[in-house]
This record gives C-alpha cells, sequence and structure tokens, in this order.
C-alpha cells in the first residue's frame, strides 16, 4: 500500500498543496518581491500543481513601503535633502491620514555617490523635512522604517529640520553630521515647528541597540557607515554629549532625566541614534517586522495555507530577536501551519532555529558560495531550491496536510494595532 503522501497517491489524489512564500529581502543582491520570484519558478518546475501565494514582507526598513503598497497605500514621491546635502527623491507610502517612510531612501547608505562613506557629516536632516511636508499634507500618523542610515548623529539633523537649533558654546549653529556633536553647548527647542505637536510618530525597528556604549549606534554601526576606530569614538563621545546638553536643555516634550532613560531602551541607537532622536517627540518604538505583518494581515493568509516559506540573506543570531522570518514562523506555529526558511546563509544550529518553529531551513551558501554579491546566480539557486522543497513536498519529506496535526501548538497572544494601539478588531 502507497504512503499517504507517496508521489503516486499524490497524482492520484491531483496534489495541490497551497504554498505561501513571504520572504524578506537579501540585502545587497534581491529584493522581496525578486526572492520570491525566483524561488516560485522552482516551484511551479516541481510542483505545477501548487497553489502559490506571494506576500512580500519586510521588518520596518527596506521593502516596507512596496509592502504597504501591496496592500492598498497609495506611492507618494517627495524631494528631500539626502544625507550628505543634495536632493534626493523618496517614496512615501500613504493610506489617509496614515504614512509609512523608510529612511535608508532619505538618508541612508544607497543614498550616497558610489563607494562613497561619510560618517561624521552624514545628516538626518531630510527626515524632519519630510516629517513636515507631511503634516503639511494632513498626515497625522507617520511610520518611520529604521535601517540602513548613513548617519550616526543621534537624529540631531532630523530636529534641526523641524525647527531646534544645535549651538555650539559660543552659540553659533553647529555643522550637519555626528562628527559635529563633540561640539554641542546647547539646544534652542523655542522654534520647534507646531505641526509636530500633531502627529504621532511610530518607530518601526528591530535592532535592539540603546543609543551608547559597545552596542549602540556608534561602535555597532559605525564601521559599516564607513568610520574607523578613532572616528567611531568621536561619534561615540558626541552622543555621549548630546544625552548630556539634554539634561540641560531638555526637549519640550520630554524631561530632563527622561532623555537619560530614553538613551538607554532598545532601539535607541538604530539609524544612528534616529531612534533616539524621534524619542524626543515624544513617538513609540514598535516591532517592524510585526507592523509589517499586522499591515499585510498575515495570519489570515497564513489560515489558508498548508506550508509557509519565509526567507532572507542571513539567518543569525539577530534574527532569532524578532526579525522577519522568525515572526513569520511563530505566527504560523500558532495556527498550526509549518513553515521552512530559505536564505543566503545560515550561522545558526538546528537545534536554534527548530526551537524558533522552523521546520527546515534551506541554504543558498550550501549549494553555491558565491551567491550573496550576484543576483543572477542568486536567481538560479533559488530556482534551483524552490525545485528541490517541490520534490520534497511531492516526496512527503514536508508534511502539509494539517488535518493530520491536533489543535494549535501556541497560544496566540496577538497584541493591539501598531499604529493604533488599540486591541483587534475580532481577535483575543
Amino acid at each position: 500500500m502507497s504512503s499517504p503522501l507517496s508521489p503516486s497517491s499524490l497524482s492520484d489524489q491531483g496534489y495541490s498543496p497551497r504554498l505561501l512564500l513571504a520572504m524578506d529581502k537579501f540585502k545587497g543582491t534581491l529584493t522581496s518581491r525578486e526572492a520570491a520570484d525566483a524561488l516560485r519558478r522552482g516551484l511551479e518546475r516541481g510542483c505545477p500543481t501548487a497553489r502559490i501565494t506571494t506576500v512580500p514582507v519586510a521588518d520596518g526598513g527596506d521593502g516596507t513601503v512596496d509592502a504597504a503598497v501591496s496592500v492598498g497605500y497609495v506611492r507618494q514621491s517627495f524631494v528631500v535633502c539626502g544625507p550628505i546635502g543634495e536632493a534626493v527623491t523618496t517614496d512615501v507610502a500613504i493610506h489617509g491620514n496614515i504614512a509609512i517612510v523608510e529612511v535608508a531612501t532619505v538618508c541612508g547608505l544607497q543614498q550616497l555617490p558610489f563607494g562613497s562613506r561619510r560618517p561624521l557629516e552624514s545628516t538626518s536632516y531630510g527626515v524632519g523635512e519630510l516629517l513636515l511636508a507631511l503634516a503639511e499634507r494632513g498626515i497625522t500618523t507617520v511610520v518611520l522604517g529604521l535601517g540602513g542610515s548613513a548617519t550616526t548623529d543621534g537624529g540631531a539633523g532630523m530636529l534641526c529640520a523641524l525647527g531646534a537649533r544645535f549651538l555650539d558654546e559660543s552659540g553659533a549653529p553647529l555643522p550637519p553630521g555626528g562628527g559635529a556633536l563633540v561640539r554641542l553647548g546647547s539646544i534652542d527647542w523655542r522654534g520647534l515647528h507646531g505641526r509636530v505637536r500633531d502627529l504621532d510618530i511610530v518607530i518601526a525597528s528591530d535592532v535592539d541597540s540603546p543609543l551608547l556604549g559597545q552596542n549602540g549606534a556608534a561602535h555597532m554601526f559605525g564601521p559599516q557607515k564607513g568610520a574607523d576606530g578613532a572616528t567611531v569614538q568621536l561619534l561615540e563621545d558626541g552622543l555621549q554629549n548630546l544625552v548630556s546638553v539634554l539634561m540641560r536643555f531638555p526637549s519640550p516634550h520630554v524631561s530632563d532625566s527622561t532623555a537619560t532613560l530614553m538613551a538607554l531602551e532598545p532601539g535607541a541607537g538604530a539609524s544612528g541614534g534616529l531612534g533616539f532622536g524621534a524619542r524626543l517627540l515624544d513617538s513609540r518604538i514598535v516591532s517592524g517586522a510585526r507592523l509589517v505583518l499586522d499591515l499585510l494581515n498575515l495570519r489570515s493568509v497564513i489560515q489558508k495555507a498548508d506550508l509557509v516559506i519565509t526567507g532572507e540573506g542571513c539567518l543569525d543570531r539577530q534574527s532569532l530577536r524578532g526579525k522577519v522570518p522568525v515572526a513569520i514562523a511563530r505566527i504560523a506555529a500558532e495556527e498550526g501551519v509549518p513553515t521552512i526558511a530559505v536564505v543566503g546563509q545560515c550561522t545558526i544550529s538546528e537545534n536554534d532555529w527548530s526551537s524558533a518553529h522552523l521546520s527546515n531551513v534551506w541554504s543558498m551558501n550550501d549549494i553555491d558560495s558565491g551567491t550573496a554579491e550576484n543576483a543572477s546566480t542568486s536567481r538560479e539557486v533559488l530556482g534551483l531550491i524552490g525545485e528541490q522543497i517541490a520534490e520534497a513536498l511531492t516526496a512527503g519529506r514536508h508534511d502539509c496536510d494539517r488535518r493530520r496535526r491536533a489543535g494549535r501548538p501556541l497560544r496566540a497572544d496577538h497584541g493591539p494595532d501598531l499604529l493604533t494601539g488599540e486591541a483587534h478588531p475580532g481577535r483575543p
């Protein structure tokens, strides 16, 4: 007698698994959509009867605007100041009075001239310009998706664009960039634009770094922005001075002691301390991955799937702290749906990823170690992995029959809507 999931019985039954592709970006190589499309082509070659749904996902950084547009947000373009003062065009996703911004498209490394890194001079000024432009259009809630910035200015540039004045000991305005913060002597908040008070700013980030210290904005992320050891220390000293000056010249939105506590918060060091700067405007920090997955209503899509396939460029220790693939796997586990991951490389143990509710991990590096920087090769390898997954499905090596599993292994505590802070309608 053949197995219920043997190839012959699958053929007899017209086997048609419902697969959900929810891929994050493969940073520097493929976008979320490109990765999913390449994998899908392989799955369709290996299992032509599969019913495949593709949902682009993101963690609040690259791809967040695309994800929002896929569920009905409208893409609008704005011209603002880039990281070194040049004009750049950034796309924002807008729906009603809500706007979603990717900070990387304003002051990110991608906006610098090719091969250029300016860690001391790069500024977040354009983020403040964009906040004002959105407020003038009647936007009341702005989601700032952090990640990929070229800056380490603690959000000082953004605050200057909003009307604050950062002055040296002689009362002269500081030049842009985190390198000047060591000379900060005072902050004049009197010119802060009144529209800022009307904005509900939501910081979407899964970076848990504080502002200061070895795990902070300068030490943790400065090197990837072009900072050598001496430059990292200069930026760290500047951020420490910023917190010290705020004790004497606090933001009108927070008290002097609160600013010190905010510097210690997980996420304060995201995007070169932009998380901290935005907190000075009485904003709130939420999980970028969870916000995007809520926005996409991914739980309801997962409920209709037999298998979830997710992935990202590198599955590592940071992934276990709640990045997109692990966040998706947990939701799927709550719904009794198995999840596998397809990644560029995997640097964690099987025990680690299985504890994160992943049934299997397929690594592109195991097939071709040269895929990391080659988009064409990455597409080919993803297609090959798609075929291999399809073969595993038709051979019965992935359990896609939810009727064979009793109940849900996890209790789902969905929490409030991260945009409004209110309970989800119809959720526990």
